[in-house]
């Protein structure tokens, strides 16, 4: 499933990007949940707990903010299972800080994407972008 977005770019007012999708609430950290099942579903059925996962770690929401994007953006989260996000979560967050401290004031929307992606296939999670 391909999002809403403007091509070449990854640097946009989201909430405008997906106004198509109706029910949607305000961008905020308490609507993250809602705003997810909004736009790709509700959690798969074989999990037996679904957490609603932040792609772009809430830790360095100042990071993400600061490139434009909005870490409540439901187009950057997933579903995942509660029991495996629990093993993995310090792990993956470790690997964002890693990134930003190497790269963060010359990496660009796209760069920090393909990242994204790379890192949701390292822990086996599904993206939206």
């Amino acid at each position: 499933m391909i999002l809403p977005g403007i091509p070449g770019s990854y640097i946009y007012k989201a909430e405008k990007l997906v106004k198509g999708v109706s029910g949607l609430r305000s961008f905020t950290k308490g609507n993250f949940r809602h705003n997810l099942e909004r736009l790709i579903g509700k959690a798969p059925s074989w999990m037996k707990k679904a957490e609603a996962h932040h792609v772009l770690p809430q830790k360095f929401g100042w990071f993400f903010e600061s490139k434009g994007f909005s870490i409540h953006d439901p187009r950057f989260g997933s579903w995942v299972d509660k029991a495996s996000h629990s093993k993995w979560s310090w792990e993956y967050n470790v690997y964002w800080e890693d990134y930003i401290n190497r790269y963060g004031d010359e990496a660009s929307p796209e760069q920090i994407i393909e990242y994204a992606r790379i890192l949701a296939n390292r822990f086996g999670f599904d993206v939206n972008f």
